[in-house]
């Protein structure tokens, strides 16, 4: 069971995922209130799942529509979303993070 600071820590972190990535989707930029889409729920997610080492850190998450967050489900769409991050925010990874970009850009 989380406690109340790890939960906190958690809200606070969620909160400037969405103010970083501009209360848009991160990956394809569109918005909530796009009438394209309607109202959609939109949610921070982390790109590597925590079951596969995936971190509760701020180079591991993005807002993102339900489409993009299926992609985020796939290797080749973790890879591809991990790489527009650090191409986007300047993080580097290093460990499972490097080895999924590797593989994906090989």
């Amino acid at each position: 069971m989380a406690t109340v600071k790890t939960s906190l820590r958690k809200d606070k972190l969620r909160a400037t995922v969405i103010h970083r990535d501009g209360f848009v989707c991160f990956h394809c930029g569109v918005s909530p209130r796009d009438a394209a889409v309607g109202h959609v729920f939109f949610g921070v997610a982390h790109i590597v799942p925590r079951n596969h080492a995936g971190a509760w850190r701020l180079e591991n998450m993005a807002l993102l529509c339900p489409a993009c967050h299926a992609l985020s489900h796939t290797r080749a769409g973790r890879a591809m979303l991990l790489r527009e991050m650090q191409e986007r925010y300047g993080y580097v990874y290093d460990g499972e993070w490097a080895r999924l970009l590797a593989e994906f850009y090989a």
